[in-house]
């Protein structure tokens, strides 16, 4: 009886994998404004980022809008949320994390290609909505 029970409770366990403390999406759902800037002080604008939960355990959705002046670059990327951070691949080699600092706070960096803003830069967002 005991080993039968104990059958059961491994099989019902079984696929149920424990998520990454702090890794919930749903932290970051909604939308975000707040300022870009490249590593080398050149450019800088504002950024408007909306968070979704993605499809997959520990994924999310974000629509990226980085202004400079009359160029607006938006992406649709999808990223995985793990200890308290995101992170998106960009197509071109390029990444883009952020974490929360407080409530309603993210700070992160990004890099890459053609895709963002700058090869290198840094973003402040507060909770918009």
């Amino acid at each position: 009886m005991i080993a039968w029970l104990l059958l059961l409770v491994l099989a019902s366990a079984q696929g149920v994998a424990a998520e990454p403390r702090g890794a919930s999406p749903s932290a970051f759902a909604g939308a975000w404004a707040g300022q870009w800037q490249a590593k080398d002080s050149t450019a800088s604008g504002p950024v408007e980022v909306i968070f979704t939960d993605g499809t997959n355990r520990g994924s999310i959705v974000a629509q990226f809008t980085f202004m400079q002046g009359a160029k607006v670059l938006t992406s649709r990327r999808e990223g995985t949320a793990i200890d308290g951070h995101v992170r998106f691949e960009a197509p071109d080699d390029g990444e883009i994390v952020l974490r929360m600092e407080g409530p309603g706070r993210l700070v992160g960096d990004f890099g890459g290609g053609p895709t963002l803003p700058a090869e290198q830069g840094a973003l402040e967002l507060d909770r918009a909505r």
